[in-house]
């Protein structure tokens, strides 16, 4: 699960890295691209605020693993018919950067 927005801590799984991991992990010279692909193989858990984060990851898993956290429950913002239509022309990341009312 990627989650790139605000929602209440109680409702974040506790082993979640967050953008400070993700920063002390560039700090000891991983790479976005790296960082993405460890996220990917663990099948772990990463909220941050920087929805262009997306774009390291493959496209397909950006897209089935991304949530957002709205009306007191997370749901997947790619299902929707005109967000899916973004994605021919932008990455994931640029699609929720260009969503307005998402984050």
């Amino acid at each position: 699960m990627i989650i790139v927005n605000r929602c209440p801590e109680d409702s974040i799984p506790i082993s979640t890295l967050t953008d400070k991991h993700v920063y002390d992990l560039v700090n000891k010279g991983l790479t976005f691209e790296k960082i993405a692909m460890e996220v990917t193989k663990d099948n772990a858990n990463l909220h941050t605020f920087n929805p262009l984060l997306l774009n390291f990851f493959e496209n397909e898993y950006a897209i089935n693993n991304f949530v957002i956290f709205k009306f007191g429950k997370f749901s997947k913002l790619f299902e929707d018919d005109k967000i899916k239509n973004k994605l021919n022309s932008m990455g994931p990341g640029e699609v929720v950067a260009d969503t307005e009312g998402v984050l």
